[in-house]
């Protein structure tokens, strides 16, 4: 064998035991990329399980019947709006055209408050 044939048999098995750590050191940072996956996917799993129950749990206080107790628990005494005291308002903060305006609010109030102090 010459020298330039060991030579280049030399750079051959340094190449591959180069390759070799190579994958080694990538399939390690694979392993560990997986292992930090599936952590991440169990607490993503745990956080659903939390909403879901969380979800459920405010749509059981949502029924009348949970408001109605809550109420009560409190000493609150509260009625739904009339139609005439309900204002949709837009994303600007405006409300509909044709709802009842605040102005008009204050106005009817403030002569009933004038007739109540009067009465008193």
């Amino acid at each position: 064998m010459t020298i330039a044939a060991a030579s280049h048999l030399a750079s051959v098995v340094v190449m591959v035991v180069v390759m070799v750590i190579i994958n080694m050191l990538a399939s390690s940072n694979c392993d560990q990329a997986m292992e930090r996956i599936g952590k991440n996917n169990k607490v993503l799993a745990g956080l659903k399980n939390d909403y879901k129950r969380e979800l459920a749990n405010w749509e059981e206080m949502k029924t009348p019947e949970r408001i109605n107790q809550a109420l009560r628990k409190h000493c609150l005494a509260m009625r739904p709006a009339r139609p005439e005291q309900i204002v949709r308002m837009q994303a600007n903060g405006e409300p509909n055209l044709g709802q009842y305006s605040v102005a008009q609010s204050r106005k009817r109030n403030l002569g009933k408050t004038v007739q109540y102090r009067k009465t008193r």
